[in-house]
């Protein structure tokens, strides 16, 4: 299953950072460079990644510089659904540091 993060806000971040159960997942650029708006952060997650049956929910935080000691939680938690195959997109959107919110925008299912 993929997940998809687009950058809409007006705060610099470094990265995100997703907590699914007893996992979590970091994305950076490689260059440790900011995040641009508008920019698409891809996790994927693995079935031995949910710890329920198939339904959990996540929480996720920008990472608002490159040490990813500034973690800011955005406003939201969100249940899914593992289906493999699935793809969730988001859009992550604030203007300041505590008003971060996340937004689902559409989930597309398996194609094979």
């Amino acid at each position: 299953m993929t997940l998809h993060f687009e950058n809409q806000t007006d705060i610099e971040v470094y990265g995100i950072e997703l907590h699914l159960g007893d996992t979590s997942s970091t994305v950076v650029n490689a260059d440790g460079s900011a995040i641009a708006k508008g920019d698409n952060l891809v996790i994927e997650i693995l079935r031995e990644d949910f710890t329920s049956a198939g339904h959990t929910s996540f929480d996720l935080y920008l990472l608002g510089d490159q040490n990813g000691k500034n973690r800011m939680p955005v406003d939201q938690s969100v249940n899914i659904d593992f289906i493999p195959g699935q793809e969730w997109h988001f859009k992550v959107t604030g203007g300041k540091e505590r008003s971060a919110a996340l937004h689902m925008e559409r989930s597309i299912g398996r194609t094979d």
